[in-house]
């Protein structure tokens, strides 16, 4: 339970740059938070364009991006609903 970083993955909850934007999961301590990235994906720019305008970002970022995700998503707490 809880977040990781996997050794592969360039996020990093907990260290201390993960503070650096208020409790967000950094991408390799930078000040570019994973939900960031997603906003921008969302939003309809492609993973070369958000690294045209972060060029700091690198191609493997992005599957750690999504790694977390999908991850985070597991972890939300289940709401019971009775039927």
């Amino acid at each position: 339970m809880g977040l990781w970083p996997l050794p592969t993955q360039p996020i990093f909850p907990g260290s201390p740059s993960y503070r650096v934007r208020s409790g967000q999961p950094c991408i390799r301590g930078l000040r570019v938070t994973v939900w960031d990235v997603l906003d921008m994906l969302a939003s309809g720019m492609t993973e070369d364009e958000v690294i045209r305008d972060y060029p700091y970002l690198e191609k493997g970022d992005f599957p750690a991006v999504y790694a977390y995700a999908s991850q985070a998503g597991r972890e939300r707490p289940r709401i019971e609903t009775s039927v």
